[in-house]
């Protein structure tokens, strides 16, 4: 091999090696990095049943989600309802790229697995096969209102693939809280309609939504430490909320 050669192969081995190291430190840099957590308390006819609790932890070029639901409705000593819902989902470039989730609603059970990679992604329930023809699919992704910004999103609970579309409806005050305003929004949903309330900065405050029973359902966001920086603040889609 001539001098000439032999530069381009060394010049060659430290590329792959320099671009292992920034993989490396990019790994280590996002395992380094804090999980962030937002709670909600679940309200049903303004009666506290139960909490809702997201977890995201950084990943390269995203995060992971841990969404873990948990309501109990009683009724004179009696636990008349009981839902447990938990959905781990990997997120990429403000995409879903992996589900896992798992349900039980009052006894009837619901799971839901996928993968987004690959050429013909499907997600599988307990039931069927469902082909996913969404080249960028989210769910419910309430913590963030720009990725609710799409004309389909995914119920992590059965795994339907449902129209919607989010309409902005300006300040106004929040029903379990009338001195404290944010800006209000309504996701129109097959189901039934979400109304969601934002602060200035963007952070999810909560949410409301009338069920087919007739009965109100609403989340509100706990708030542990005034001072503490909200995960859902300055934040671009894709990255951490």
């Amino acid at each position: 091999m001539n001098s000439h050669g032999m530069n381009r192969s060394v010049i060659s081995l430290w590329v792959l090696l320099l671009s292992a190291l920034a993989l490396s430190i990019e790994s280590v840099a996002s395992e380094q990095q804090p999980a962030k957590a937002l709670s909600f308390a679940v309200y049903l006819d303004g009666r506290e049943i139960g909490t809702h609790h997201y977890r995201f932890t950084p990943a390269s070029n995203g995060f992971e989600l841990e969404s873990v639901a948990s309501y109990d409705v009683r009724f004179l000593f009696i636990n008349a309802y009981s839902y447990r819902h938990r959905s781990e989902e990997s997120w990429r470039d403000g995409c879903i790229t992996a589900i896992s989730s798992s349900t039980d609603a009052n006894g009837e059970p619901f799971k839901v697995t996928g993968e987004m990679l690959g050429e013909r992604p499907v997600l599988e329930t307990l039931e069927a096969e469902i082909p996913v023809t969404v080249y960028c699919l989210r769910s419910y992704a309430y913590w963030d209102k720009s990725l609710l910004q799409s004309e389909q999103l995914l119920n992590s609970q059965t795994g339907e693939v449902a129209d919607v579309t989010l309409k902005a409806l300006g300040e106004a005050p929040l029903p379990w809280a009338k001195d404290t305003s944010g800006e209000a929004y309504v996701l129109l949903n097959p189901d039934a309609d979400i109304h969601l309330w934002y602060d200035s900065a963007g952070n999810w405050l909560g949410l409301q939504s009338e069920l087919e029973n007739g009965r109100t359902l609403h989340y509100q966001r706990h708030v542990h430490d005034p001072s503490t920086k909200d995960p859902t603040d300055n934040r671009n889609s894709g990255d951490v909320p």
